[in-house]
């Protein structure tokens, strides 16, 4: 059965939490700092909401995403800004030259790969030398962690770490999003969805769970169609060991620098 990833991919209008885009915002920011001068590629895109934010940084973009309609929904959004460019395309069988891009992204993704270690390789052969290749990833030993449907195994920042050095790159380990809840009401809501999660009752489509953001976590907002810089305030990043395997936060990032 052919898996369809649009239906656990953030899409313009769905119900959104703060936090989720404030994630999602703190991840195209810290891209965008390591950017360059262009052109970029994202790897698993989605519906392409952050490919404006790589495009102001650095003049072009490409997004590439598995899924068709993924693909047309950011076609569609992006149709009218020139500098950026979507196709349907595999992590695993990049078809781009060596060396062609300044920057690579790969946000929330690296889990459903089913050969990891090849699409790293892909990521950083298509990099220039000196390129950095820019990836965000959950943290599975979070409190409240969820596995996603059609996810394979959840890579640490000491795995990935191990994969990249391997290539010659020089990587950059970065956690956000502590994993404390504030106050009575969250230390309540963190309770009812660890249990949730272990009685496996929390849906697997993003549509699925909107409703249960609406009723826990105080109401959605919609997605946006295209992310902005005010869209929601940025995380404040913590450095982190590269051989992290645990640590209290949610979300871990790396930057990892091909060789000059």
């Amino acid at each position: 059965m052919k898996l369809r990833f649009s239906q656990i991919t953030e899409t313009p209008g769905i119900g959104a939490t703060r936090e989720q885009l404030a994630m999602m915002a703190t991840r195209y920011g810290l891209a965008a700092h390591h950017a360059g001068t262009g052109p970029i590629l994202e790897v698993a895109c989605g519906t392409g909401i952050g490919l404006g934010l790589l495009a102001d940084a650095a003049g072009s973009v490409i997004g590439s995403d598995i899924d068709p309609d993924n693909v047309r929904i950011a076609t569609d959004n992006w149709a009218d800004d020139k500098r950026i460019q979507v196709a349907v395309g595999d992590a695993a069988k990049l078809t781009f030259s060596d060396g062609a891009f300044t920057a690579v992204v790969c946000f929330e993704a690296l889990y459903y790969f089913p050969d990891l270690p090849r699409c790293i390789a892909e990521m950083v052969r298509v990099l220039r030398p000196g390129g950095k290749l820019i990836l965000c990833t959950v943290n599975p030993g979070w409190s409240g962690f969820n596995r996603s449907p059609f996810s394979r195994e959840y890579p640490t920042p000491a795995t990935l770490s191990t994969m990249l050095m391997s290539l010659g790159c020089r990587v950059e380990v970065l956690g956000g999003f502590p994993d404390r809840p504030r106050g009575f009401v969250s230390r309540m809501i963190g309770i009812i969805r660890s249990i949730a999660v272990r009685l496996h009752l929390i849906p697997g489509s993003m549509r699925g769970k909107e409703m249960l953001k609406k009723i826990f976590l105080g109401g959605t907002v919609p997605m946006p169609t295209r992310l902005i810089r005010d869209t929601a305030p940025t995380e404040l990043l913590l450095p982190l060991s590269i051989d992290t395997a645990t640590a209290p936060v949610k979300v871990f990032y790396l930057v990892a620098t091909r060789p000059a």
